[in-house]
């Protein structure tokens, strides 16, 4: 097509500033949050990303969910529910 030949040029430079700021690869908080989201979930990742960032994505979970389950195994459920209280949000 060649009527739109000029605009190849500025095309390629806004995908490489948008691969700049979208790091899917180094940055996993899009799929953390499409995994948590109740509208999405895993699904939509799975069918819409490329398998290497699905598994990227994947990994960086998990690891998200071992490091927040250790801190919650660490505390009584009496401790947390204390926590809670202390905080003035319920009482």
């Amino acid at each position: 097509m060649q009527k739109f030949h000029k605009l190849k040029g500025p095309i390629e430079k806004g995908l490489a500033k948008l691969k700049k700021y979208y790091l899917i690869d180094q940055n996993n908080v899009a799929f953390i949050s499409l995994a948590l989201d109740p509208n999405f979930k895993l699904e939509y990742a799975k069918e819409s990303w490329d398998s290497k960032y699905f598994g990227e994505g994947m990994a960086a979970l998990e690891q998200v969910f071992d490091i927040y389950a250790a801190g919650v195994a660490s505390k009584t459920p009496q401790s947390a529910n204390d926590a809670v209280l202390d905080s003035g949000k319920y009482t």
